[in-house]
């Protein structure tokens, strides 16, 4: 898989890869939480991850918070847990420059 380069400010740059463990870590437990219906819980984090991701130059976790949301409203557990994960895959792509 190629890797996938995003600069961000340079006052950012400490607490990025912190940030990117984080969302990891919040896919892991939407995943979880797809599999025992928690799907209330599901929207929260996900609500987070759309706010936040672009604060930190990770618009794609902006976009996959959006997306695990309306999965999550629409009762798609299924589809909540495939967009979680290819989030992780994405994430784990990520080199911050």
């Amino acid at each position: 898989m190629e890797t996938v380069f995003i600069k961000v400010d340079r006052f950012l740059l400490p607490h990025v890869q912190g940030y990117i463990d984080h969302v990891k870590k919040a896919c892991g437990d939407i995943c979880a939480l797809s599999s025992s219906g928690g799907l209330d819980e599901i929207s929260l984090l996900a609500h987070r991850m759309k706010g936040e991701g672009s604060a930190y130059g990770l618009d794609e976790v902006s976009a996959a918070g959006k997306d695990i949301m309306s999965l999550a409203e629409a009762g798609d557990a299924a589809g909540v847990r495939e967009r979680a994960l290819s989030l992780i895959k994405y994430l784990e792509r990520v080199k911050v420059i």
